[in-house]
């Protein structure tokens, strides 16, 4: 396994629970929804161009797949296959869209993500880079990733705020990746959030800039690499007593 190989795991955004039942939700598209078929075209059309992805280019459908997702949670007996304890990577899959209830409640799930979508202020051509952000003062960088329920291994959690855009309150936090070689170790590294809260700060929002982009930084190791930083600074702190002496333990 190389370094590239983890960070893309990491970092991919790829939606896990899209590949379970997308089939099933495209099936129902193209399946008999009366006269909700016009209320739902743009739906579908955004779900079926969707990369099923978190990604920052990833289209509209992502928004309309959460939305759609979370309410079917509380539908019983909507898996086609129910999870197995001996067939735990597999299941569960697919929505048993063959059964009448199952198909009623995901149209009426997909006709409630149109409503949340329209209410949001949301166009055709939004990408989740316009709607998840990061903010830091006014600053607002859009953020990748997505719920951990929906199988998206870089899990970010973000809820709703102003003029359709979600604020991140958790998630990815620090992210390191380490190899070693006869050199000793070589590590590149990530903190999302930043070092500093202090929006006035350069260090506010760099890293978080830096994850955004998905720029990944070495980390030093060696005394001879750190001191080669040219932000290295070496600062001496000593203790001092209640009268203001140095103290001598």
């Amino acid at each position: 396994v190389k370094v590239e190989d983890l960070q893309r795991m990491v970092m991919d955004d790829q939606v896990y629970l899209a590949d379970q039942v997308m089939p099933d939700l495209l099936g129902a598209c193209a399946g008999d929804l009366g006269g909700d078929a016009s209320a739902l075209a743009e739906a579908c059309t955004s779900l079926k161009a969707w990369d099923r992805k978190a990604g920052l280019n990833s289209g509209l459908g992502f928004v309309y797949f959460q939305q759609i997702m979370e309410r079917l949670q509380a539908v019983p007996d909507s898996w086609r296959v129910a999870f197995d304890p001996k067939d735990p990577q597999r299941t569960p899959r697919g929505l048993a869209i063959e059964r009448p209830p199952v198909f009623k409640a995901v149209r009426e799930a997909m006709l409630a993500s149109v409503e949340a979508v329209k209410v949001a202020g949301l166009s055709k051509d939004s990408l989740w880079q316009d709607v998840q952000v990061a903010s830091s003062g006014s600053r607002q960088t859009p953020i990748h990733g997505g719920p951990g329920e929906l199988g998206i291994y870089n899990a970010i959690q973000s809820v709703p705020g102003a003029n359709g855009k979600r604020e991140v309150v958790s998630g990815t936090s620090y992210l390191q990746v380490v190899t070693f070689d006869g050199k000793g170790p070589q590590a590149q590294g990530l903190l999302a959030f930043s070092i500093s809260s202090d929006p006035a700060s350069p260090y506010s929002a760099d890293q978080t800039q830096a994850f955004s982009q998905k720029q990944w930084s070495v980390l030093p190791f060696t005394e001879q690499q750190i001191k080669a930083d040219p932000y290295y600074q070496a600062v001496i702190i000593r203790e001092r007593d209640e009268a203001g002496r140095v103290a001598t333990q």
